[in-house]
């Protein structure tokens, strides 16, 4: 983890550069999360579910005043960092290092150390190396670049995580809405819905 300063001057926490300026340009630049009529008020409850390092939990608090956020992260290393990230910017927000899931209980969690965004609970390597391939050659990089950076970017350690169910941390926090519920979790979006 070190820190980056981001080309609007923010400065984050990160793992790895270019995966986060990645992100910050989805997040702050295109504001992914705030499209197609989603609107954040002052004051709302935020879950942001798969946050990663955090940045979309800083957009959010950066966004309107009084946000309160509750951010879930099953991986270690990006667990630290969204940490020092929320910590950093003085983000007011509840973290959990776990999944979510249908129910509690424990599973094996796949992570990307070099591309933390394709980590999941269930992997799907022929597609995430084909996504990634795609978006490597429209950067101008060429089949035989992309297919060594690829070995790079997918080079994975696992380990068991614990899951939490949503209504879990919505009963434990007392939380009597949920305003804005962000999902960003590699294939885990139904289990965790339902």
């Amino acid at each position: 983890m070190r820190q980056l300063t981001l080309p609007d001057g923010l400065s984050v926490f990160s793992l790895n550069a270019d995966e986060t300026r990645f992100v910050h340009r989805e997040v702050f630049c295109d504001r992914c999360y705030l499209q197609h009529g989603i609107e954040l008020n002052d004051g709302d409850c935020v879950f942001d579910v798969g946050a990663n390092i955090g940045l979309s939990s800083v957009f959010f608090h950066r966004e309107r005043k009084g946000v309160r956020i509750y951010a879930i992260e099953p991986s270690p290393a990006a667990f630290e960092c969204l940490k020092a990230n929320i910590e950093l910017h003085g983000v007011d927000a509840r973290v959990f290092e776990c999944g979510l899931s249908r129910e509690s209980g424990t599973a094996e969690f796949t992570f990307y150390p070099a591309n933390t965004v394709c980590s999941s609970f269930h992997v799907n390597l022929e597609t995430d190396r084909g996504t990634t391939k795609t978006y490597l050659l429209n950067t101008g990089l060429s089949p035989r670049g992309a297919d060594m950076f690829l070995g790079l970017l997918f080079k994975k350690t696992t380990f068991p995580c614990r899951l939490r169910t949503l209504s879990e941390i919505v009963d434990e926090e007392r939380v009597a809405r949920i305003d804005l519920l962000k999902i960003d979790a590699e294939r885990s979006e139904r289990e965790i819905l339902a």
